[in-house]
């Protein structure tokens, strides 16, 4: 490994260390199993371009320089970054809501949209505050057989922004519905679920915590001692959850003062378990949980130490793709698992328990959004969370557009019209034809005379005039079946001819 230093030389160690901004550079995957053993507090990574960014001391960013890693110093010095930043020694919440302000916020939304919105408490923490949650609908009051998604915020107390964008969400639907169609139809057809701010001990922690670069963890009493000792305390609720929990100590930590601590055991804590009794009553099949930061998309698996894909790899990517490239104005987040993004595992993780628990609950697809480019980007600037709000909502909005689908499909039949099959005998090709009045799930399925499937393609159509091209060249002459259908309506079945040269 070359021994380079980019764009600030290290100074040499002084007797007031000071703490460091760093991005780290690995260039094998020895160096980077090496350097995520040092155990340092991980903000985030990128392995496209294999690095890790630390906040460090002086001397350990000396010493990892030492070891050969390129280091590039984003910042010198963390504290006269704050201060010049934020005016202050600390980071603070600024332009974001605090827990209090959070709270307010959603009183005032349940009471302009009273019909619209319920308003509870999941769950109590170890201080006692209310995990609070809404739940949007067009009868919110009523439990309705309705397609569900979660919107969550702060699992990890110092990243804010996942409580702003639940937030700006709830207030696009609403203030929209009966204007804008697709809100109307997501209100409908669907509910949505929110919880802005998972952990409120560690967020309202983080409202006179020292520490520059914030808490992350909740505020359990490890030690027992009656008071909250940050050397000692927390659990990370995002290592605590029952799916591959404590699966090894790469992905989480047994160690109560490590930052990744996992807790004693799965759902040890009241933030994870209040998580585990929404998810197995609301039964949701879409969820997006927020973080910061990097700009990227998360799906499963997380555990693994691999690129190795979850069963339902091909339906997450183009889900993603679409969340973050096509819908509304691209984001352009890199999408993909843990490993394939920040270059590192993560067990215990919500969106490993919410996608792979699927004995108590049905498989909700999940994914974790990491948002902006550092932990407090925006607390000065409220036009960086309105862009980064800007950037979310279509994400969601998709999502919730998906289940408003389903709901719709469980009343009304596809308006599909001008069905056709061309040609008809087959040589090489057949052609599709369809026109759609509205977005629709449909599958194609190609069976030969036997019965024994063929081919098989289920997508999502907007409304239009579609063409879906079959390649035939692979198979026998014979007589085949076409079957197209929304979910377990038939909507076409016709044999087809297929005719070798």
């Amino acid at each position: 490994m070359k021994k380079i230093l980019l764009c600030i030389l290290l100074l040499a160690v002084s007797a007031g260390a000071r703490t460091m901004w760093v991005r780290v550079y690995y260039d094998t995957e020895e160096a980077r199993v090496q350097l995520l053993a040092n155990d340092f507090d991980l903000l985030t990574g990128s392995a496209q371009n294999r690095y890790f960014e630390y906040f460090l001391d002086e001397k350990t960013a000396y010493d990892v320089q030492a070891q050969g890693y390129i280091v590039n110093i984003l910042h010198p010095d963390i504290t006269t970054f704050l201060n010049e930043t934020y005016g202050n020694l600390r980071m603070n919440f600024g332009e974001y809501y605090t827990y209090d302000e959070m709270v307010q916020e959603i009183e005032t939304i349940s009471a302009l949209y009273p019909a619209l919105t319920h308003l509870t408490s999941i769950g109590q923490t170890w201080q006692g505050r209310d995990i609070w949650a809404v739940k949007v609908s067009d009868n919110a009051g009523m439990t309705e057989a309705e397609p569900r998604v979660l919107i969550s915020g702060a699992h990890h107390a110092r990243e804010p922004i996942g409580c702003s964008i639940a937030i700006d969400n709830m207030y696009w639907l609403l203030d929209n519905y009966g204007a804008n169609d697709t809100a109307t139809a997501i209100v409908n057809n669907s509910e949505t679920w929110f919880v802005p701010v998972v952990n409120p001990d560690g967020y309202v922690f983080n409202e006179t915590y020292d520490d520059p670069w914030g808490w992350r963890k909740n505020c359990r009493d490890n030690n027992n001692s009656g008071q909250m000792e940050p050397e000692f305390d927390g659990v990370d609720p995002n290592r605590n959850y029952g799916y591959m929990w404590g699966y090894n100590n790469v992905g989480s930590s047994p160690d109560p003062t490590h930052g990744a601590y996992r807790g004693p055991e799965a759902f040890s804590e009241p933030e994870t378990q209040a998580m585990r009794e929404l998810c197995d009553s609301a039964e949701f099949i879409y969820a997006v949980n927020y973080h910061a930061y990097g700009n990227i998309l998360i799906v499963p698996w997380g555990y693994i130490d691999s690129w190795v894909p979850s069963p339902d790899s091909e339906e997450y990517y183009a889900m993603a793709e679409s969340m973050t490239t096509y819908i509304g104005v691209p984001n352009n987040y890199v999408f993909g698992t843990g490993m394939g993004t920040l270059g590192y595992e993560t067990n215990g993780t919500s969106d490993d328990w919410m996608y792979g628990e699927q004995v108590e609950k049905p498989k909700c697809f999940a994914f974790s959004p990491e948002v902006g480019s550092s932990f407090w980007q925006a607390a000065t600037d409220t036009n960086i969370i309105v862009n980064q709000c800007n950037d979310a909502r279509p994400m969601n909005i998709f999502l919730e557009y998906r289940a408003a689908l389903l709901g719709i499909e469980e009343t009304e039949a596809v308006s599909i019209s001008n069905l056709s099959v061309w040609p008809n005998p087959v040589h090489d090709r057949a052609i599709l034809r369809f026109d759609l009045d509205w977005h629709v799930r449909l599958a194609v399925h190609l069976y030969d005379i036997t019965g024994r499937l063929i081919y098989a393609r289920t997508a999502e159509y907007g409304p239009g005039i579609h063409e879906l091209y079959l390649d035939t060249r692979r198979l026998s002459s014979g007589v085949y079946v076409l079957r197209i259908s929304q979910g377990e309506q038939t909507i076409l079945k016709e044999k087809v001819v297929i005719i070798r040269g």
